[in-house]
C-alpha cells in the first residue's frame, strides 16, 4: 500500500447531535493532521460532533470536532478535531476527472445504515441492554463519467447492494454512507452525498472536488476549502486521475518542494533568548511579530489610510519593492512571506490551531517561493531557478517543472537585500529580473533594500509598487517583549532552578515594558525589531542599567554575545557532563574555551568587518575567511594561535559570527559588522579613508556609527569634511548633509567651541535648512533620523504645497514617534486644521507610535475634519478611541475588530465598511443612528456556530446594504420586515436560496454567487439588475412583481434575447469581451 491509499484506520464514522433528542449519522476520512473530509449535509445544524475511528475494535479512538467548515451549494464539509501527537499521517492526495467519455474504478469506505448488526456481546447477556452497531461497508464499484453531468455529481454503481428499501418511504438504507470519501487509485476525488431511490438501490451520487473547484463554490468558499485540504487555486491544476493510481509527478514535486521550504524558512532568530547562551531559532509561530507595511504614492485622494501586516498589504499586489533601515527585519520579513506562501504558517491569529475558519488571505498569498539573498551571488546576476533548488530536491524534480510552475502563475521570487548588489552590477540583475517578468509576466516578485540605495524608479517602471516597512507601534513592541520572555520561560527546566529563572524572567519582562514607557528614547529604539531583541537580552543581564544610546546598546551586545554567553555555555557545559567542573576542561580543539583573550577576539573582529566594508563584501568563503583571520592575528600577544582554531571558535562559540551551510563565514546581522568596522576605523585612524567614501551607500552606517565611536575633536573633523564636500559636490550634497546630521545626532560631546572657531551645530542646522522642506519621503525619513533638532527647521504648514505638506508631517510625526521632544505635538497640531488625504494618513500612522492611544485621539485627532475622506483602519486599539474622531462620515475597518460598540459616538458616521472581518454581533450597531450604508465584503464567521443575525438592521434607518464575499453562516430571513432603498447581493451566503417575505428593497441587485438567489417573496422592488438571463421561473415572478419598472441584465451578451414584461423596461449592458467582439465582428 502507497503511502496515500485508502487506510483503514483513517476512516471516520460520524455521531452528530443536532439537538432535542434528533441525531444524523456519516462517514468521512482523516485527509490531514485534524481534517475529516466529509459531507456537508451530514453536519447540517449540528450542536456537536463526535468522530469515531476504528470503532469496537480494539484500536478505537474517538474525538469531539473543534469545528467545522461547511458548504451546503457543494455539499462538501471539513470538521476538524485536536491532533494527536501519536496518530501522525501524511496528507490524502485528491485528483480530477477528465471530462471524456469513460469508465473508473471507484471505492469508498463507509457506515451504512444496512449495515446494522445486532451486538452479539449483549444478545446472550439477559442483564446487560441489548445494543446495536453499524459495521464498515467497502463499496467498490465503477463511475460513468458522464452520467449526472447536469447535477455536477458523479453516478457510482455499486454491485453489492442492500437487498431491500425500508417500507413506507423509509430512511434509505444507504443512510450514513454520506460524507464517505470516494476513490480513484490512490487519490480522492469526491465525497458520497446521495442515494436517488428511484434509480435503485446499486446507484450513488457523489460531489466532485473538480467541480466545486471549477465554480461550485463561491470564491471565499473556495478558499477555505483550498486552505483546509491545501488544494490548488483551480481544479486544472489537480493531478488527473486514470484508475490506475498514476498522478501528474510535477504536481508531486510542487507539494514536496513546499514542505521543504517549509522547513528551510519556519525559522526566525530570537538572539540568543536562553539565559545560559544557547542560541534557539524559534518557528514564526513562537512569537514572531508580523511587520507592518505602508503604500507609498496612492492616488486616491478621498482616501486616508494607516499601513496593513505585511501579507495582507500585499495580497493585492503581485510586485512589490520594500523599503527598511537597518535591522527593521527585513530578512526575517522575506523568510516569513516564503514560509506563508508555502503554507506552512498560519497567517490569521483569530483562531485555534485546529480550526478549520482560517483567513481566506492566507489562500491568495499561496504560492511556490524562490528566495534569493542577494549579497549571494558575485557579479549580481542570479543563477536559474533550477539552480536554486536544493541538491537534495534535484534528482526528484521533473523535466521542465520550473518552467510550468513560472506558466502558470505559481511562484513568488523573493529578492532580498537589493542595496547589498554593487551599482556597477547592479545591471546584471536588472536584466535577470526583465527576463523572468517579461517572459512569465504572472510571476510575483517582492524585493526589499535599504532606503536611498537604488534607483526605484527602474522597478515603478516595470510595475512594482513601492512600500515602506513601518517600526513597530507601541502594541508590536509590546508583544516582542512577551515573546521573548515567555519563549525563555517555555525553556526553562521543570526544576527548582528553572522555576526560580522563570520567576526572575517574569520580573525582567514587567520591568522593561515599564522602562519602555517611561524612556522615551528607549521606547523610540525599540521600534527597530533587532534593538528590541537586544534590549530584551541586555535587560535579562542588567536588569534597570538599561543603555542609554544605540552604541551603547551595540557595544553591550557585543559583548554578552562575544564573551558572557559563551562563558555561561562553557559554564552550563561543565555542570551538564559527568565529572565535568567549570574551569577545569581541557584546550582541546572542542573545548569551547576561546583562543585568544577577550580583547583580543574584539580587534580581530574590527578588522575582519573593517576589511569586509572596504572591499564590500558581507560573505566569506571559509577559505578566504580563515586567510583573513590569519592576516589579523598579526599583532596580538596570541598571535601565533592557529587561525583555524580561532575561525572555528569565532563561528560556533561567539555569536557574531555564523557558518552557512555552504562553510562561508558571515556577521550574525550586517549591522555588528558596521559597528566594528567603524570602532576599527576611528582606533586606526582610517578617518580619511571612510571620508573619500561616504558618498558610497555600503559606507552610510559606518560614517554614521563613527560619529559615535569618534573623539571630539575627530566629530568635528568629520562634521566639517561632510559638510565642505556636500558644498562642492551639488551631486552628493543631500546625502552628505544628512550623513552629517546623522552623525551629529550620535556626537553627544564636541570640542570646547573656540571664540573664532564656526559652531559646527550651528554650520550643520544650516546644512539642514537648505534641504527642507523634505522633496522625498525618503528624505523625510532621514531627517527624522538626524534627531529632535530637526523639529525647530521644520516650517509650519503656510503656503507648502499638499505634498511637501505631506512630507514635513512625515517628518515631525517620526520625530515625535521617537523621540517625543518638547514642542512635538504643538507642531503637529498646526498641521491639523486643513489636511490633505496624505498628512491624514501620516498622521493616524503616527496614532499608536506617540504617547497613549487615547492621549493622541483626543489632543490631536479630534481636531481633524474627517467628513471630506473615506477612513481605513484596523486596530483594535485605534477603534476603542474611535469616539474623539466624530467627524468621520465614512469609515472602513478591515480584519478582525470584535466590538463595534465605540461607533455609536460618531453622530455623523453614514457609511461603514467591514472588510476581511470575522463579523461581530451586529446588536452592536443598534445605537449607530444616523448610518445609512451597511457594506459586508468578504466577511467570515466561525463554521459551527450560530448564524449572523441581520434583523438588528431592522432598527436603524438604513437605506443600502451591500453583502459581497460572505460565508457561511447568515441568516437573510431575519432581513422579514427591513426596508431598503438598495440591497446588492454578489455572494449568497451558504444555506440561504430565497431572500424572505417582509423585506421591502426598492433597488435590487444579484449577481454573481448570489445570481441564483429567489427573489419573488420581496416586496417594492422598482428595479432590479441580474448578470444573466432569468430562467422561465423567474420571469414569472418577475411578471407577478407590481411595482417593477426596470430590469437590467447586466455583463451579458451583446446578443442576448430580451425578455419581455409588460410594464417594464428591459437595458441589456454587455460585458465588456462580449461588446469587444461584437464590435470586431
Amino acid at each position: 500500500m502507497t503511502p496515500h491509499a485508502l487506510d483503514r484506520a483513517r476512516v471516520a464514522e460520524l455521531i452528530v447531535d443536532r439537538g432535542a433528542g434528533r441525531g444524523r449519522r456519516g462517514s468521512g476520512y482523516l485527509v490531514a493532521p485534524g481534517r475529516i473530509l466529509t459531507a456537508a449535509h451530514v453536519v447540517e445544524g449540528a450542536e456537536s460532533v463526535n468522530v469515531r475511528f476504528e470503532p469496537d475494535l480494539p484500536g478505537e479512538w474517538s474525538a469531539t470536532a473543534t469545528t467545522w467548515w461547511a458548504d451546503s451549494g457543494s455539499d462538501l464539509a471539513v470538521v476538524s478535531i485536536a491532533q494527536r501527537p501519536d496518530r501522525q499521517v501524511p496528507d490524502a492526495q485528491f485528483g480530477q476527472i477528465a471530462n471524456h467519455p469513460h469508465v473508473l474504478e471507484v471505492q469508498a469506505v463507509g457506515f451504512p445504515r444496512w449495515k446494522l448488526r445486532d451486538d452479539d456481546r449483549t444478545a446472550s447477556d439477559p442483564v446487560r441492554e441489548r445494543t446495536r452497531y453499524r459495521d464498515a461497508h467497502h463499496a467498490v464499484g465503477s463511475a460513468a463519467v458522464l452520467s449526472n453531468w447536469r447535477e455536477g455529481s458523479l453516478e457510482v454503481t455499486i454491485p453489492v447492494a442492500p437487498a431491500a428499501e425500508e417500507p413506507h418511504g423509509g430512511p434509505s438504507p444507504w443512510e450514513g454512507m454520506s460524507g464517505a470519501a470516494l476513490w480513484v487509485g490512490d487519490r480522492i476525488v469526491g465525497v458520497i452525498s446521495k442515494h436517488h431511490p428511484r434509480e435503485g438501490l446499486g446507484r450513488l451520487a457523489a460531489v466532485r472536488l473538480d467541480h466545486a473547484l471549477d465554480g461550485g463554490l463561491e470564491p471565499d468558499q473556495k478558499s477555505r476549502l483550498r486552505a483546509l485540504l491545501a488544494l490548488p487555486r483551480d481544479a486544472d491544476e489537480l493531478p488527473l486521475t486514470s484508475g490506475d493510481g498514476a498522478s501528474d509527478p510535477a504536481e508531486a514535486f510542487t507539494a514536496r518542494y513546499r514542505r521543504f521550504m517549509v522547513g528551510t524558512l519556519d525559522r526566525f532568530d530570537f538572539f540568543a533568548v536562553d539565559p545560559r547562551g544557547i542560541p534557539r531559532r524559534q518557528p514564526f509561530t513562537m512569537g514572531y511579530v508580523p511587520l507592518t507595511l505602508k503604500r507609498r504614492d496612492r492616488s486616491d485622494d478621498a482616501t486616508v489610510s494607516v499601513g496593513a501586516r505585511a501579507d495582507r498589504e500585499l495580497r493585492s499586489h503581485r510586485r512589490a519593492l520594500i523599503r527598511g533601515v537597518a535591522g527593521a527585519g527585513k530578512s526575517t520579513l522575506m523568510r516569513w512571506l516564503g514560509a506563508v506562501a508555502a503554507g506552512g504558517v498560519r497567517t490569521d491569529g483569530a483562531y485555534g490551531p485546529d480550526d478549520p475558519a482560517r483567513s481566506a488571505g492566507a489562500d491568495e498569498f499561496s504560492a511556490v517561493p524562490f528566495l534569493l539573498e542577494l549579497v549571494r551571488f558575485a557579479g549580481g546576476r542570479p543563477p536559474s531557478l533550477s539552480e536554486l533548488v536544493a541538491e537534495t530536491l534535484r534528482p526528484e524534480m521533473p523535466d521542465g517543472w520550473v518552467r510550468k510552475t513560472l506558466a502558470e502563475g505559481k511562484v513568488l521570487l523573493l529578492l532580498d537585500g537589493l542595496d547589498e548588489v554593487r551599482p556597477r552590477e547592479r545591471v546584471h540583475l536588472e536584466e535577470w529580473v526583465d527576463e523572468q517578468l517579461f517572459s512569465y509576466p504572472d510571476t510575483r516578485c517582492i524585493v526589499t533594500t535599504r532606503p536611498s540605495t537604488v534607483a526605484e524608479q527602474w522597478w515603478a517602471d516595470r510595475g512594482f509598487e513601492r512600500f515602506d516597512l513601518l517600526p513597530m507601534s507601541r502594541h508590536s513592541v509590546d508583544r516582542y517583549v512577551r515573546g521573548w520572555h515567555k519563549k525563555a520561560r517555555d525553556d526553562q527546566p521543570d526544576t527548582p532552578g528553572g522555576m526560580e529563572v522563570r520567576k526572575e524572567l517574569e520580573r525582567c519582562e514587567q520591568g522593561l515594558l515599564s522602562t519602555l514607557s517611561n524612556r522615551p528614547a528607549l521606547r523610540g529604539m525599540s521600534a527597530n525589531p533587532l534593538l528590541c531583541g537586544l534590549l530584551c537580552a541586555l535587560n535579562l543581564e542588567r536588569g534597570e542599567h538599561l543603555p542609554e544610546s544605540r552604541k551603547q546598546i551595540y557595544d553591550a551586545a557585543v559583548d554578552l554575545l562575544l564573551v558572557r554567553w559563551p562563558h555561561l555555555r562553557r559554564r552550563h557545559r561543565a555542570e551538564v557532563q559527568p565529572g565535568g567542573t567549570a574551569g577545569t576542561a581541557s584546550m582541546g580543539p572542542d573545548s569551547g574555551d576561546p583562543p585568544l583573550r577577550d580583547e583580543e577576539l574584539l580587534k580581530l573582529l574590527q578588522r575582519l568587518a573593517f576589511w569586509l566594508v572596504t572591499n564590500r563584501r558581507l560573505i566569506l568563503d571559509h577559505d578566504v575567511a580563515e586567510r583573513r583571520v590569519a592576516a589579523s592575528l598579526f599583532g596580538l600577544r596570541s598571535g601565533s594561535e592557529s587561525p583555524r582554531r580561532t575561525l572555528e571558535y569565532l563561528a560556533h562559540e561567539s555569536g557574531l559570527l555564523r557558518e552557512l551551510p555552504d562553510r562561508s563565514i558571515e556577521f550574525v546581522h550586517r549591522t555588528f559588522r558596521d559597528h566594528l568596522a567603524a570602532k576599527e576605523v576611528v582606533e586606526e585612524e582610517n578617518l580619511n579613508l571612510m571620508l573619500d567614501n561616504a558618498d558610497k551607500p555600503h559606507w552610510h552606517d559606518v560614517v554614521v556609527m563613527v560619529g559615535a565611536h569618534a573623539r571630539p575633536t575627530e566629530r568635528t573633523r568629520v562634521l566639517l569634511n561632510l559638510l565642505e564636500r556636500g558644498r562642492s559636490e551639488p551631486e552628493h550634497r543631500d546625502t552628505l548633509y544628512l550623513l552629517a546630521a546623522a552623525v551629529l545626532e550620535q556626537s553627544a560631546v564636541l570640542p570646547r567651541q573656540d571664540p573664532n572657531s564656526p559652531d559646527v551645530r550651528a554650520l550643520v542646522a544650516r546644512a539642514m535648512a537648505e534641504l527642507i522642506p523634505p522633496r522625498t519621503t525618503a528624505a523625510a525619513d532621514q531627517l527624522a533620523a538626524a534627531g529632535p533638532f530637526v523639529l525647530d527647521l521644520l516650517p509650519a504648514p503656510g503656503d507648502l504645497p499638499a505634498e511637501q505638506g505631506a512630507l514635513v508631517v512625515r517628518a515631525v510625526a517620526r520625530i515625535a514617534a521617537q523621540w517625543n521632544p518638547p514642542g512635538a505635538i504643538d507642531k503637529i497640531l498646526q498641521f491639523t486644521a486643513k489636511p490633505d488625504n496624505r498628512s491624514i494618513s501620516e498622521l493616524l500612522e503616527t496614532w499608536g507610535r506617540l504617547g497613549d492611544y487615547e492621549v493622541y485621539a483626543r489632543d490631536v485627532l479630534s481636531e481633524i475634519d474627517f467628513s471630506r475622506f473615506s477612513v481605513h483602519l484596523q486596530n483594535p486599539r485605534r477603534i476603542e478611541r474611535i469616539g474623539h474622531l466624530k467627524t468621520i462620515t465614512d469609515l472602513q475597518i478591515r480584519n478582525d475588530v470584535f466590538d463595534l460598540t465605540p461607533l455609536a459616538e460618531l453622530p455623523l458616521l453614514r457609511r461603514l465598511t467591514l472588510r476581511d472581518n470575522g463579523v461581530t454581533p451586529l446588536e452592536q450597531l443598534e445605537n449607530v443612528r444616523s448610518l445609512k450604508v451597511l457594506v459586508l465584503d468578504r466577511c467570515s464567521r466561525r463554521a459551527g456556530t450560530r448564524p449572523l443575525d441581520l434583523s438588528p438592521l431592522g432598527s436603524l434607518r438604513l437605506r443600502r446594504l451591500v453583502i459581497s464575499g460572505l460565508t457561511t453562516p447568515v441568516d437573510l430571513t431575519s432581513l422579514a420586515g427591513v426596508r431598503l432603498d438598495s440591497l446588492r447581493l454578489s455572494a449568497r451566503p451558504s444555506g440561504t436560496r430565497a431572500l424572505p417575505a417582509g423585506l421591502h428593497v426598492r433597488h435590487l441587485s444579484l449577481v454573481a454567487g448570489a445570481r441564483r438567489t429567489r427573489f419573488a417573496a420581496v416586496g417594492g422592488v422598482r428595479s432590479i439588475l441580474l448578470d444573466r438571463v432569468p430562467d422561465e421561473a423567474e420571469l414569472a415572478a418577475l411578471a407577478g412583481m407590481e411595482e417593477l419598472r426596470r430590469l437590467i441584465l447586466w455583463r451579458v451578451p451583446p446578443t442576448t434575447p430580451v425578455p419581455a414584461l409588460p410594464g417594464v423596461t428591459v437595458t441589456v449592458c454587455p460585458a465588456p469581451d462580449a461588446e469587444r467582439r461584437r464590435q470586431a465582428g
